[in-house]
């Protein structure tokens, strides 16, 4: 049972790393720059690689460009997921799904102080919905009818 939810912890972790490796990437990176300005004045890191950038500027602006290039097609990626996540939910919601609604509890109170008048009842219905659908727009219509004492309202 241990070793079950280990290796689930293992394989959604995992899943976790491969969707989001370029966003951990980016964290560890700044991360190591932020420690590197703290403690060390950046010149573990910071001053080096600006350093280098100076001497090799052509070089630097090809790898600057590169990943450009790389951000932009992430970019393109994920905008494609998403565009197929906003197909999926349409489909979904296209499908024809159909709200169930039901009266399941119905309580009459008499409030009047005069019990022979009785013209201030009250009407309680518990409305649900069983359907696979949100009921928008629900309309509610009564027709009040006189039933005797032994009669029971439906």
């Amino acid at each position: 049972m241990d070793n079950d939810s280990s290796n689930t912890l293992r394989t959604k972790a995992w899943s976790f790393i491969k969707t989001r490796w370029v966003e951990l990437l980016g964290l560890i990176f700044l991360t190591a720059i932020a420690i590197d300005l703290a403690a060390y004045a950046g010149e573990q890191f910071v001053n080096g690689v600006t350093s280098w950038a100076s001497t090799n500027d052509g070089l630097a602006s090809l790898i600057l460009s590169a990943g450009l290039l790389f951000a932009y097609l992430l970019q393109f990626r994920t905008q494609d997921r998403q565009r197929i996540l906003m197909d999926q939910q349409k489909h979904i919601m296209d499908a024809g799904y159909t709200p169930l609604i039901g009266v399941t509890q119905q309580t009459i109170e008499d409030q009047s102080t005069d019990p022979e008048t009785s013209e201030t009842e009250a009407l309680e219905l518990t409305v649900v919905n069983r359907g696979n659908s949100l009921a928008i727009r629900l309309q509610l219509r009564l027709t009040p009818r006189l039933c005797s004492g032994s009669e029971r309202l439906l």
